[in-house]
Formats: C-alpha cells, sequence, structure tokens
C-alpha cells in the first residue's frame, strides 16, 4: 500500500503546473492537485473531515460549528456596511466593578450597562480565555471594546457576531484590570435602552505540548549549508510566535490584539534519533541538485532522488531546508502539510522552507528574514488555513470565525487600518495574522479561533496526538546503555575490507543491526542469528560508518572504518 500511494504520489506531482509565481507558499496548490485524483481524494476528505470533527469538540471552551450563523452575520455586515468607524476611544462613564469569574463556566453579569458605560473586571488572568457578550439584548445595535483600566491601552473591540450584539472572545496577555465599554453602532450613544454585559470563563490554559524538530539541511553550494545556529533561530521564532512571548506582539493593531493567543506549542531539536540515538536534531545532505522545483518534484523528500527521507512522521516535525525557486524571483519559498494531507502522504509530511527564509540571520534575506514563513508552514502543518480562503471571492474561509473576512492575500507592509471588498469597514482584514502573506516585519499573531483549530491536530487525540507523547526530546540513553552492551559486543577486524566480523556471547542472538555512513544515511540493516554474525559491507567504498546494535538490553554505537 505504501509503495502504491508512493507511486500515485508521483503522478499526482509531476503534474504540477501553473502554481503562481506569486505564491510563495505551495501548500493549497498541493492540495487541490492532489484532489484531482478520486481515490486521493476520498482519503483527503476522509483525514479532514476527521479533523474537522475534532474542531467542532469544544477544543478551548468553544463549539466552533454553532459559531457558523454568527459567522455569516459578522462577515456579511463588513461586506455591507460602507462606514469607516474607529476603535471607541475611552470616554464612557463608569458603571460597575466584578472581578473576574475563576472557574470555568462561571459568570460576571453586569445588568443594565448603556450605551457610554463601563464595567471594571478586575484579575483577568493572562493567557486565560474570556467570552464577552450582550448577546440576547436584540433590541439595539451593540459594539463592545476592551481598554487596560483606566484608559491606557485599547486592546480589543467587535461589533458583532450574534446578529447585532456584540461578541468577543478576549485573550490577555498580560494579567491585570480591564475596562470593557459598551456603545451603540457606530461608537454612538444610546441612553434609554440597555444590555446585560456577561463575561464567562470559557478556557484555562492546557499543558504545553513540545514537539520534538529534526531539521534536514539539503544542500548543494556552501551557502546552502546553514549554521546550526541559524536553524535554531527558527526554534526560537517557533516559540516564541506559537507561544505569543514576540515581542512584536505590541505591534499588532489595538482592534486585533485582543483577538490574539497562546496556542501552548513550543518545539526542540531532537535529543534522539529514531534508533535511540544521540543527535543534535540536524541532518545534512549533500545534493547535486541545484533548485528544488517545488512542488512540481518530490525528489526533496527522497534520499535516493537527491534530498532527504524524512524520521518518522509519528514522532518528529520534519522539516527541509533547501533551495526552493522563490527567492530572488517571485514564487514558492515554503510548504506545510496539512494534517490531513501528511495522514495520505506520509513521506512528504511536514514542512519544507527555502534557505533564504529561515531563521532569523546568516542567509535569511529581507522581507523574509525574521522566521515567520516557518510559523506560516508549521500553522498548515497544525491545520491551519491562508486568512483569505484561497479565494479572491468572499466566499472563501479558513473556517476560523474570529478572522474577518478577507478578498485575497496581503503582501508588504499595509497600513491599519486595510480594508476591501469583504471587510470594508474599521478594523479591515487582519493583514498581520501568521496566515497571510505579509512581510514578516507586519506578521505577529494567531487568533484564539486559529489556536483553537490547532488544538484538533494534536490534541483530543487528533491526527498528530502521537507527538505529544514522543521522546524525541528526550536525551538519549544510549551512552548508559553502552557500558552494558560494550562488555558482551566485539567488531573485527578494524579497519577491514568490508566484511567484519561480530561476535559476542550467546544472548547476543536477535539484536537488530544498522550500518550508516558518515551522514548517517542506511546502508544495512539486518538481525543477528548466533553469537557471531558477518557483516558484508564489501560494497560499500572507502570511509568510516557507524555500527548500530540494539536490543531490549540497549544500544550500542561503534565506529568502523573500511579501507581496501
Amino acid at each position: 500500500m505504501k509503495a502504491f500511494l508512493l507511486f500515485i504520489s508521483l503522478i499526482i506531482l509531476s503534474r504540477v503546473h501553473g502554481l503562481s509565481q506569486n505564491s510563495p507558499c505551495g501548500t493549497d496548490e498541493f492540495e487541490k492537485t492532489a484532489r484531482k485524483n478520486p481515490s486521493i481524494d476520498k482519503k483527503v476528505r476522509e483525514y479532514e473531515k476527521a479533523f474537522n470533527n475534532n474542531v467542532r469538540e469544544s477544543v478551548r471552551g468553544v463549539n466552533i460549528g454553532s459559531q457558523v450563523e454568527g459567522i455569516k452575520i459578522f462577515n456579511q455586515k463588513r461586506k455591507d456596511s460602507l462606514s469607516l468607524f474607529s476603535l471607541c476611544g475611552y470616554d464612557n462613564t463608569y458603571k460597575v466593578t466584578g472581578a473576574a469569574p475563576a472557574i470555568i463556566g462561571n459568570t460576571l453579569t453586569a445588568n443594565n450597562i448603556y450605551g457610554g458605560d463601563f464595567m471594571r473586571v478586575t484579575n483577568m488572568i493572562a493567557g486565560r480565555a474570556y467570552r464577552i457578550s450582550v448577546c440576547g439584548n436584540a433590541t439595539w445595535d451593540t459594539q463592545i471594546t476592551i481598554y487596560t483600566a483606566g484608559g491606557g491601552t485599547a486592546v480589543a473591540h467587535n461589533d458583532d457576531y450574534c446578529s447585532s450584539q456584540s461578541e468577543i472572545y478576549f485573550t490577555p496577555s498580560g494579567t491585570g484590570n480591564y475596562d470593557i465599554l459598551l456603545d451603540e453602532y457606530n461608537c454612538g450613544g444610546t441612553f434609554f435602552v440597555s444590555a446585560n454585559l456577561v463575561v464567562e470563563l470559557v478556557y484555562v490554559p492546557a499543558p504545553i505540548v513540545t514537539i520534538p524538530v529534526v531539521v534536514h539541511v539539503v544542500w548543494n553550494t556552501s551557502a546552502e549549508n546553514i549554521s546550526d545556529l541559524q536553524v535554531q533561530s527558527q526554534i526560537n521564532v517557533l516559540n516564541q510566535d506559537f507561544r505569543r512571548l514576540n515581542s512584536d506582539i505590541s505591534n499588532a493593531p489595538a482592534a486585533f490584539r485582543g483577538w490574539s493567543s497562546d496556542a501552548l506549542y513550543q518545539f526542540c531539536l531532537a535529543q534522539q534519533d529514531p534508533n535511540g540515538l544521540p543527535t543534535n536534531g540536524i541532518t545534512r545532505t549533500n545534493t547535486n541538485i541545484t533548485q528544488f522545483d517545488l512542488p512540481n518534484d518530490t525528489s526533496i523528500w527522497f534520499t535516493a532522488l537527491g534530498g532527504k527521507n524524512s524520521w518518522d512522521r509519528n514522532r518528529y516535525l520534519n522539516i527541509w531546508v533547501c533551495d526552493l525557486p522563490g527567492l530572488p524571483s517571485p514564487g514558492v519559498i515554503g510548504i506545510g502539510f496539512f494534517p490531513w494531507l501528511g495522514a495520505v502522504f506520509p513521506d512528504f509530511d511536514g514542512v519544507v522552507s527555502d534557505y533564504q527564509a529561515f531563521g532569523t540571520f546568516g542567509t535569511a534575506t529581507a522581507p523574509v528574514n525574521l522566521g515567520r514563513n516557518s510559523t506560516h508552514e508549521v500553522g498548515h502543518y497544525l491545520g491551519l488555513r491562508h486568512i483569505w480562503g484561497d479565494e479572491s471571492a468572499c466566499a472563501g474561509s479558513d473556517s476560523v470565525p474570529d478572522t474577518p473576512n478577507q478578498t485575497v492575500r496581503s503582501s508588504g507592509v499595509p497600513s491599519f487600518p486595510l480594508t476591501d471588498a469583504c471587510s470594508q469597514n474599521y478594523p479591515g482584514v487582519m493583514f498581520n495574522n501568521y496566515m497571510d502573506y505579509s512581510d514578516d516585519a507586519i506578521k505577529n499573531m494567531f487568533t484564539y479561533f486559529q489556536t483553537s483549530r490547532t488544538d484538533a491536530a494534536i490534541r483530543n487525540g487528533g491526527i498528530r496526538a502521537s507527538l505529544a507523547t514522543s521522546n524525541g526530546c528526550v536525551p538519549s540513553t544510549v551512552g548508559m546503555n553502552q557500558l552494558v552492551l560494550s562488555n558482551i559486543v566485539s567488531v573485527f577486524p578494524n579497519p577491514s575490507k568490508g566484511i567484519f566480523q561480530l561476535a559476542g556471547h550467546d544472548e547476543l542472538q536477535n539484536f537488530k543491526i544498522m550500518v550508516t555512513d558518515i551522514v548517517g544515511e542506511k546502508v544495512l540493516e539486518t538481525k543477528t542469528s548466533t553469537s557471531k554474525t558477518e557483516i558484508d559491507l564489501s560494497n560499500q567504498p572507502n570511509g568510516v560508518y557507524f555500527l548500530h546494535v540494539s536490543s531490549e538490553k540497549g544500544s550500542l554505537a561503534k565506529k568502523i572504518i573500511i579501507n581496501k
């Protein structure tokens, strides 16, 4: 079956044509093309359906499926309203103070809040999510604005979700007191009709999931063979962006900043490889391919074709770094596989990035020199679509309710507010979202419902759930096991002309044997049948190799040399 899927994959990808030269991300093109094959389309849809069902299981306290009608009304109003209004100013009248609810499902309610009043909510906790709503008060068109207490900074805003009533899922970036202002659309006052303002705690941060990463550097020129430090700089960016620890979150427009959320995912370079041996989480492969025509061919994913085979996709996020056609000419600089695509194409599963759009120094080149290309692609890997829905019409959707509807991708360095045919009034489109195409310096946030959607990939038994329990970030214990096995295993002669004898006690029977070359490529795999086993490497060229012996008793790695 695996060979069959690979054969079909090769056929599909060999037929990918017409990719826009202005498309830095090839994810959507890969998916669209793959789905032209009926049998693969069926499998992709089955996995995507399972993913979407997991999204609707109220992963972060909210049933996203129940938001559909609210999304339609919200987006329709953005489309129909031609007026451009600003964030409501801090000019309301104090009404009441209350403590933020501390238990999920508990609420703080202020009855009879009139337009032009505000409620002060104390001790709102950073990272928790609060549903702030006047839904159910259908007599007047409301809007909500949130400021830090005393009117310091506007941090969130919304004027719709429940028909003409306001609702926002607010995740504070800092613990403290906040003033929730209620106004009539458009920032007007209505002093004769009131609403009940409800603050409900809907989510308390779950445990952080650490995802092991292996970075496959596939290089032709020395410049493409990026340094370990440059690789680590990209891991640092992923950790900042997916934990909302990036310093430039403060640059997010005030109307969007309160929608931002901590995704609760962090990343580490793997410390043990699939065989339990020590690693720094980086492989390096010298190739004769000068540029990988992604996604028009599959070679980056296969050692035999000049790329690099993936590590176990169930235990590692595989990231390939190579020369792609996107830089310096406009074109693809990355691709990230959706969970449902990775399940159908396991050999391709992961992320690919151009070496000039990876990390924050070295070969990283402006305007993609802040690591946000990989943040974007890992967003795809965790189930997020492009923010504009990959269609140049308002019907396109990223299936996320708190990202404003958007006509087409953004680019460059837009000025706030940026409006278009789908979001014609304030605050316009969220061009600073990681899943848009703006320059790295502009992108700085995921939203609450985007982070909820990523949970469906890993939490609650998602397609990538095994990553949460992977031991890839745990230091290898091979050093300890070697002390045990070194007393019962010997290899001779060493060096040899290619024939080695592996000998030991009777308990050496049924050990697994693997030999890799100097760059980690597997050249032999077998098992011992007796206490003495011959290892034939006579077909291999001169050089240094590594012999890996493993069993339930532990693992052992020995350097062997072929010198003919």
